[in-house]
Order: structure tokens, then C-alpha cells, then sequence
């Protein structure tokens, strides 16, 4: 795995291509703030990168690591309680950092990807965070958001007790798919994992509520980044579908 020196390094020399500001490193004392107003010791390797950088932006995907001053401002204006450490569209998305307070080289960077599933743990080392966005940004193969993906994957299809619920499609329209509710239960927030255009995508069911009184008959919610995949949902009436739970 590279160091925070490589990616570092990395950054610097490849910052017109991935398209991201780099702004002037924070002094000592900015640093001794954000720890003293989170009760936190920053771990080294973060602690070296904003000593480099005091956060960056990419111009094009409204992304960002976070500048101290901001961090701290959440603190003390926004009365948060986590340390949000990047986020992405004016706080449409963050990703916490949780440093355990009697070993600060044990931490772990997390994300709940846009709000529409549990926050996960994506790593515990800053440099991986770093070369994921450096890979694949938000959006692209081997990017934070396929990062996210491919842990829930991981999660749901190695558990025995993952699958929670059996549901059969009747019926498609736009982002709502209607059917009944063969075994089990489903709650908002559970999954749904199915091959859409090809390929196996994680659909998360925002939105449950019966269609209409009689017992096993249920409304989801599904909603697409993309609406080409409302064809492919189409196919998908009168088959069985298994619906996961991960914690």
C-alpha cells in the first residue's frame, strides 16, 4: 500500500490532471486547535498531509478534503459532533473521521454514500482514502462511490444471514416497483441487488409502504441516478427478488 508520502507526492505532481486546488499547508498551531476543540490527537499520516495541504478541491465534481479553519467552524458554528474530514456538493455527502482517543494511529474514515444507505467503513488508512479519489474521483471505476459498492457487496453476498426477505414483482412504473412480500420483512434502508443493464447493481429501497390492505402486498421506492435503468426494471416483473440486510 502506498504512504502518505507517496500519494503526497503523487497529488503534487499530477494536480493539473486530477484537476484539484491545493491549498498552502496548516501551521502548528491550527492543527493544535482542531485537536484541542474535537478532543483528538491527529494521527500522523493525516497530521503530515495537512501540514502539506490544508485540504484541496476538485474543480469539476464539487468535492473536497476540508480545510482545519472549516473544521473547526463545523465545531463551533454547526455545533457538530463528528469530524467531517471531506464531503462532496456543499455537504450533500461527508465522510467522518473517528479517531479512537487512546491510540490516535487507530482510526477509520466513513461514509453512509449520499445518505441512502448505513454508513460503512470505508478504510483505515488516509492514503488509501486519498489513492481511491485519485483513481476513480467520485463517479469512475475504482472511485469512492464503487469504493462504497464494493464493500456492501462484500458484506451482503459473504453473509449467510444477509438475505432477509423474499419479494415477487408485479408491476414497474418509473422508480416504483410493486409486488408482494413472499417471505420475510422489509424495512427501509434494506437492498436490493440485481443485474440492471448488464450488470449487478445495489438499489436502495428509500421508501415502503403498503399499496393497498391486503396482507403481503407492498410499495417500494426505487429511485435511479440514471433513468435509462427504467426499462431494465421492466424485465425484471413476475421474477423473485432477494432483498439483503447488512449492518
Amino acid at each position: 500500500m502506498e504512504t502518505i508520502t507517496d500519494i503526497i507526492n503523487h497529488l503534487q505532481e499530477h494536480r493539473d490532471k486530477l484537476s484539484i486546488t491545493l491549498a498552502p499547508g496548516a501551521h502548528d498551531e491550527l492543527i493544535k486547535e482542531v485537536e484541542t476543540i474535537y478532543g483528538i490527537v491527529l494521527p500522523l499520516d493525516i497530521r503530515e498531509f495537512y501540514e502539506f495541504s490544508n485540504g484541496f478541491e476538485h474543480l469539476y465534481e464539487a468535492f473536497r478534503l476540508i480545510p482545519i479553519e472549516e473544521i473547526i467552524e463545523n465545531r463551533k458554528a454547526r455545533n457538530y459532533e463528528e469530524l467531517y474530514i471531506a464531503e462532496y456538493l456543499a455537504y450533500c455527502d461527508m465522510w467522518e473521521l473517528q479517531i479512537d482517543t487512546n491510540d490516535k494511529a487507530n482510526y477509520k474514515i466513513i461514509n453512509d454514500c449520499l445518505g441512502n444507505f448505513k454508513p460503512i467503513t470505508l478504510t483505515s488508512s488516509f492514503a488509501e482514502f486519498l489513492v481511491r479519489f485519485s483513481n476513480g474521483l467520485l463517479f469512475e471505476k475504482d472511485g469512492l462511490y464503487e469504493w462504497y459498492d464494493q464493500i456492501v457487496k462484500e458484506k451482503i453476498t459473504s453473509s449467510e444471514n444477509a438475505v432477509i426477505a423474499n419479494f415477487k414483482v408485479t408491476d414497474v412504473k418509473g422508480t416504483v416497483m410493486l409486488g408482494e412480500i413472499i417471505n420475510g420483512e422489509i424495512l427501509k434502508g434494506d437492498v436490493l441487488y440485481i443485474d440492471l443493464g448488464g450488470k449487478k447493481r445495489l438499489i436502495n429501497i428509500s421508501y415502503l409502504k403498503p399499496s393497498n390492505i391486503e396482507r403481503g402486498s407492498s410499495e417500494l421506492k426505487i429511485e435511479f441516478q440514471e433513468r435509462k435503468f427504467d426499462d431494465e426494471m421492466k424485465k425484471l416483473i413476475g421474477s423473485f427478488i432477494d432483498v439483503y440486510r447488512f449492518e
